[in-house]
């Protein structure tokens, strides 16, 4: 049984429906149209083997929501495991030795030629990178066109903000206080320099391995 372009319309009409992200979306929509394609019995309707379907390989329209939520659950639990994996990555053979490099040449670098200013601004600018990142791979997938939106994009979204609020905010306020009140005046040869080391170097491994997640979360879409 092959679909005709009107049944397809009233298909991909009723999925939209009853889903609530792009993935899910296109899942269920695959996997109807394989069903449907497959199915021998000439003399069953369209309509009967679609709801055979719902019924038998989805426990009904009702347990839609129910299915999805699930596939949510383990997107998230993919996408927080690979966002780990790149980040320890770093710390890893071969990985290792561009960061225990590129700390090293930092820290001589800020050391003789940075002040205490340029250093707090590299470090606010490595605070706005993840936001800056999110709004051009958004850009760069908005025009894949989704219909839905997208479960690994709010999963990724959602642990940039986390980052945000546990990490990144707490450390930039203690930072811009510790600015205000002490008029730039903290020496950088006694705590800054190290410490600014770190942190940046930290937070710069966790924006790339933020950017390589989703470079290879949307490799597909990102390449169009």
């Amino acid at each position: 049984m092959k679909p005709n372009q009107n049944e397809k319309a009233w298909l991909d009409k009723l999925v939209y429906q009853n889903v609530k992200y792009n993935e899910t979306y296109y899942e269920v929509i695959d996997h109807v149209i394989s069903a449907l394609e497959n199915e021998k019995d000439e003399n069953i309707t369209f309509h009967q083997k679609l709801n055979q379907i719902w019924d038998e390989d989805f426990g009904g329209y009702e347990n839609l929501p129910f299915l999805e939520k699930q596939r949510e659950k383990e997107v998230n639990k993919q996408i927080a495991k690979r966002r780990l994996e790149i980040f320890k990555s770093y710390f890893k053979l071969p990985l290792i030795i561009g960061t225990f490099t590129f700390s090293i040449a930092f820290y001589f670098v800020s050391y003789y030629f940075f002040s205490n200013t340029t250093l707090f601004f590299i470090l606010i600018f490595s605070f706005a990178a993840p936001s800056l990142i999110s709004w051009v791979m958004y850009w760069k997938t908005k025009q894949y066109n989704f219909i839905k939106p997208s479960i690994k994009n709010k999963k990724i979204t959602r642990s940039r903000d986390l980052a945000y609020r546990i990490i990144y905010l707490p450390i930039a306020f203690s930072f811009a206080f510790l600015h205000v009140f002490y008029n730039f005046s903290i020496k950088i040869d006694q705590i800054f320099s190290p410490l600014f080391v770190i942190l940046i170097t930290i937070f710069i491994l966790h924006n790339s391995s933020y950017f390589r997640l989703y470079k290879e979360t949307f490799k597909m879409e990102l390449s169009k």
